[in-house]
């Protein structure tokens, strides 16, 4: 199934399946971090540390389930054969089927009070059987449209900006990585250190190059991701 995106850049205009786009390896890593002696002497550190970030948007689950995120009726009227066809979307089960940028989903596994209740998103589309003889019907709107639009809502509802030193090499659609720190406490015992939320693989959506005598060379990069490097605990969402 492909998930085409056209757009333009700098090197022109492009044709790209962004779900092939999530295997590519990340082509840059970026770390929140404090300026230190150690990072700034460092070119690597340098220009890997993200001076200022803000974050977008963030879980809003009743926006989710309304747009056919989580689950979702498609209907169907063929006019050849004068015959209604209904179709369900599970989120669970087209999470396995589709490459993600990160390997755990936006949504507990147990949660399946969105995943139930489709009627929260119903589409009616009308298609004709046979339109052509001895020709491929390829009218299948079943095999892409429920999951296309869940899809697009995946990458709605983690987006973040980030401030980093300038970086002429990066592209849309580019896969990065980047690093945050829990906030709050933490116990002494405790090793995972990454916001399990803010923390992971992402995909670049925008790029703003600035260059002037204040600030020298930055690039602000606004970048989405589809899922998380580690589940939302099944007792959080039920």
């Amino acid at each position: 199934m492909l998930h085409l995106v056209f757009y333009e850049d700098v090197d022109g205009f492009h044709l790209s399946d962004i779900v092939f786009r999530m295997n590519k390896p990340p082509v840059m890593s970026y770390r929140h971090e404090p300026p230190t002696p150690m990072n700034m002497a460092d070119v690597n550190r340098y220009f890997q540390r993200v001076q200022d970030y803000q974050v977008n948007s963030y879980f809003d689950r009743i926006n989710e389930y309304r747009r056919g995120m989580y689950s979702g009726y498609l209907m169907t009227h063929d006019i050849t054969n004068k015959k209604m066809n209904y179709y369900e979307y599970d989120y669970h089960e087209s999470f396995d089927k589709v490459n993600h940028l990160n390997p755990e989903k936006l949504i507990p596994k147990s949660n399946r009070r969105f995943v139930d209740a489709k009627m929260g998103f119903m589409n009616y589309l009308p298609v004709q059987a046979d339109r052509f003889n001895n020709v491929k019907e390829n009218d299948v709107p079943q095999n892409f449209f429920p999951d296309k639009a869940s899809i697009i809502n995946q990458f709605n509802t983690l987006t973040m900006s980030l401030l980093v030193n300038g970086n002429s090499t990066l592209r849309l659609l580019d896969v990065i990585d980047f690093e945050i720190a829990k906030t709050g406490y933490m116990d002494a015992k405790e090793k995972d250190w990454e916001d399990q939320y803010l923390s992971g693989r992402y995909m670049i959506v925008s790029l703003k190059h600035m260059i002037n005598r204040e600030v020298g060379y930055n690039t602000t990069i606004t970048m989405a991701k589809d899922s998380l490097i580690k589940g939302i605990p099944d007792g959080y969402e039920v």
